[in-house]
């Protein structure tokens, strides 16, 4: 006859949903184990087979597992948000991989001296865009109009990628569950996916 486990043991592999000691191993060794987000939640599984002499330390184990299992959703669920970021980041990207550093960064002077070239005003408003308007060999005025509009483009994309961070945000805060967490992953890969189809030709 096998030999009977002890009931804490039994308790401690019920409570990770192991069926039996033996399924332990595998899962500790792994190398999924070991990149998984839920892994601290199996160290309670390794913590009972370290422990499968001591029932005191198992059960110490055992009590941590709320918290093991806690941290690691939490811990999920900011690692998920990364990903997220990361996938709304695709959108606006293929915008700012055409521009250096320091382009990007005078945008916001260009476009407050296009606003003041487009309600009237001269070269003396506008140092910044009559130097590049000389340099590109076109008028202030054709200038500013091109980099309202290029403005006005750049401000929908990033509330575009502003809104799908919110609703990521929203969702991976309810959920509750890997499969929720991956659901939610799942829906801002659709949204960017969306928007990073060609419109019609």
């Amino acid at each position: 006859m096998p030999k009977q486990q002890p009931s804490w043991l039994v308790e401690g592999l019920a409570a990770l949903a192991i069926p039996s000691i033996d399924d332990v191993y595998p899962i500790v060794s792994s190398v999924a184990w070991s990149q998984d987000p839920y892994a601290t939640e199996r160290d309670g599984a390794l913590l009972l087979v370290v422990a499968k002499e001591d029932e005191a330390l198992a059960r110490t184990a055992l009590a941590r597992l709320p918290e093991l299992r806690a941290a690691a959703h939490m811990r999920a669920k900011a690692l998920a948000l990364q990903d997220a970021i990361g996938m709304i980041g695709e959108i606006s990207a293929p915008v700012m991989k055409g521009y250096t550093a320091a382009e990007r960064e005078s945008w916001a002077a260009q476009d407050a001296e296009a606003r003041k070239i487009s309600a009237g005003g001269t070269a003396a408003d506008a140092p910044l865009l009559a130097d590049l308007a000389r340099q590109r060999g076109v008028t202030l005025a054709a200038l500013a109009e091109i980099v309202l509009a290029k403005s006005a483009g750049f401000r929908a994309i990033a509330a575009t990628e502003q809104a799908l961070r919110r609703e990521a945000e929203a969702a991976l805060g309810k959920a509750s569950t890997p499969d929720e967490i991956a659901a939610a992953l799942a829906t801002v890969r659709a949204a960017v996916a969306a928007h990073l189809q060609p419109g019609p030709q």
